[in-house]
Order: structure tokens, then C-alpha cells, then sequence
């Protein structure tokens, strides 16, 4: 029912008023339509998907309208849009926006444009969300409803193993954040030549993505691509010591650099040995758990990159249980 001295009305709908006077006659019909709110392009269409990655800035633009005829507006009609609610995977909606997003504050107006902003953290990293908006009157006129059209969801992924360059950042700050070596980074990017040429903003690859098997766990993962749990942990923020891995879900993987660097020294060799015959300290660089082979042999001194073939090793075994090379 209508509220007490006013009248209910859906978006569209008419509402018309006639005034007769005696002596002289006249009437006057006057008619109006409710506020029609809608979203615009360039606002996406429901159920749009993006992807972005930690540090990278993601913006998506949104419009709506009021899209009553001119002629039968209501004066002063205007729309804005709000942010209703998101939602992280199968999760409960939260109202409002996810942590860290934000959308351009602008005041009502008969067409309305605003723009979502989001800067994934980290530990946001690997998060499927869903954000739900709605286009509103500026005089509460008409209820958002998604029977009307005036609700509109989109949905983000934030991927594993990326990262955009953040101000100030280069490949070795990057990887001390992650715990490894930045060859390992720079290694990791095939485009990405000159190792002290990348930009603010830059998406990178921080890690190798793998999609775990039945029967996989942090230690087993960490000892098959020959790392640790600790840095397993550091590069997959979601991830605990005590975390169950499920079949097929993805994580990042980065070698441990220097448990293939830390053979001590060896004394220096007291008769003439063939450069073939001398000892040499393996170098990460050089072991099979390196996914790239790395040379200089390119004539114009920029590095050349190839495929390991042995990449990964199988796991080291574990007697009775795994195949696999043992220790």
C-alpha cells in the first residue's frame, strides 16, 4: 500500500492530475513518470569476469541513467550508483566493497559515471570475488530491485604467480620479497631481456603455477621442484603449514636458490689438473630443477633462454610409498 499522503509508484510507471474550475471553465491534466534508472554502457554486462594480479591497478567503469523521456521527466531527477555487496568464492555477501576497492565519489545527476578501483594486496592474491552495485534515484523515488535492472554483478580474479612492479621495486627487491634470487624472476618472464628494465606497473611472473595431484602436500611439493615449505608458504599467501592440498588446486612454485649454493669450499688443487677434471661447486643455475637454461652466447650480448627438458625431477622417494629418486 501507498504510504500515508503519498503514493507508491514502480520505475516508469505515471501518475496524472486534473483540475477543474467552474466559472470559467478550464482543466489542466498534468502528467509525469517515475524516475527509470538503468545502467549504461560503458558498464559491464552482468556476470563480466576480469583478472588482475597483486599490485596491479584494475579499473572498470561504471554508468547509469535515468532514462524517462526528457519531456515527461521529473525536474531535479537524478541517478548514482552505490556498492551494494561482494562476495569472496562460495562465501556470504558482505555489504560493501572488499577490502583496499573503491569507487569514484560523484555527486547524482541525470547520467551518472563513476569508476571501481582496486590494488590486490599479496594476501589477497588467488581470491575469486564477486561485487555486486546498484543504480539508485538521487530521491529514493525508486527501490533498487533486479527486477528492474537496477542491480549489476561482475566478478574478479585475482591470479596466482603475478604481481605488478609497485614504485620503487626491482627484480631483486621483488625477489628477497619472495625469498628467492632474481634470475629466478628474471627467468621466469622470457620476454623480459634486460633485467634492470622493468617499469612501474609491469605485470610479472613471480613463480611457476602448478596444479597439485592427488596425494600431494607441502612437503612433497617442495621436495619434488626442490624447495621448501618455508618459501612454498612465503609465495602462497593463502596457504598454512597445516593446509590440506585438494587435487587440482594451482600453486606457486620458486626453487630454493641457495640449497644449490652452499657446498663448501674446496681447497685449491696442489698439482695441474685438466680444466675438465677440476672441481667446480654446482650452481643453482646449473641443476636440473631450473625450468631455463640461460646463456650469453648471443653474439649481440643479450641473454639466450631455453627450455629445461628435465624440468621438473620426479619427487625424491620415499622408500615403499613414492617413486621417485632417492636422497
Amino acid at each position: 500500500p501507498p504510504p500515508a499522503g503519498g503514493l507508491s509508484l514502480a520505475d516508469s510507471e505515471g501518475v496524472s492530475a486534473t483540475y477543474a474550475d467552474a466559472l470559467p471553465f478550464a482543466e489542466v491534466v498534468a502528467s509525469v513518470k517515475a524516475p527509470n534508472p538503468r545502467f549504461v554502457v560503458p558498464t559491464p554486462d552482468p556476470g563480466a569476469s576480469f583478472d588482475t594480479a597483486a599490485d596491479c591497478d584494475l579499473q572498470i567503469p561504471l554508468s547509469a541513467a535515468d532514462l524517462t523521456p526528457e519531456s515527461e521527466r521529473l525536474q531535479g531527477s537524478s541517478v548514482y550508483i552505490t556498492a551494494v555487496s561482494h562476495r569472496v568464492g562460495d562465501g556470504p555477501s558482505i555489504p560493501g566493497l572488499i577490502d583496499g576497492a573503491a569507487l569514484e565519489d560523484n555527486p547524482p545527476s541525470v547520467r551518472y559515471s563513476t569508476t571501481l578501483s582496486w590494488r590486490p594486496s599479496r594476501q589477497q592474491e588467488g581470491l575469486h570475488v564477486t561485487m555486486c552495485f546498484g543504480v539508485a534515484e538521487g530521491h529514493a523515488l525508486v527501490v533498487p530491485d533486479t527486477a528492474n535492472h537496477t542491480a549489476r554483478c561482475i566478478t574478479v580474479d585475482v591470479v596466482k604467480c603475478r604481481k605488478c612492479v609497485a614504485p620503487g621495486e626491482s627484480l631483486d627487491s621483488i625477489a628477497r620479497l619472495l625469498g628467492t634470487h632474481w634470475r629466478v624472476i628474471w627467468s621466469a618472464n622470457p620476454g623480459l631481456l634486460d633485467p634492470t628494465g622493468i617499469q612501474e606497473g609491469q605485470a610479472l611472473t613471480t613463480a611457476l603455477r602448478y596444479a597439485t595431484r592427488e596425494g600431494d602436500s607441502l612437503a612433497s611439493v617442495a621436495m619434488r621442484f626442490g624447495t621448501s615449505v618455508r618459501i612454498l608458504l612465503d609465495v602462497n599467501p593463502t596457504l598454512s603449514a597445516d593446509s590440506v592440498l585438494a587435487t587440482g588446486d594451482v600453486m606457486c612454485i620458486v626453487v630454493d636458490v641457495e640449497r644449490y649454493d652452499m657446498c663448501p669450499e674446496q681447497p685449491k688443487s696442489s698439482t695441474w689438473e685438466p680444466l675438465d677434471e677440476q672441481y667446480i661447486a654446482p650452481d643453482y643455475f646449473d641443476n636440473p630443477y631450473n625450468w631455463e637454461y640461460v646463456s650469453w652466447d648471443d653474439p649481440r650480448g643479450q641473454p639466450i633462454k631455453e627450455r629445461n627438458i628435465d624440468y621438473p625431477q620426479l619427487p625424491a622417494q620415499i622408500v615403499g610409498q613414492q617413486p621417485g629418486y632417492s636422497l
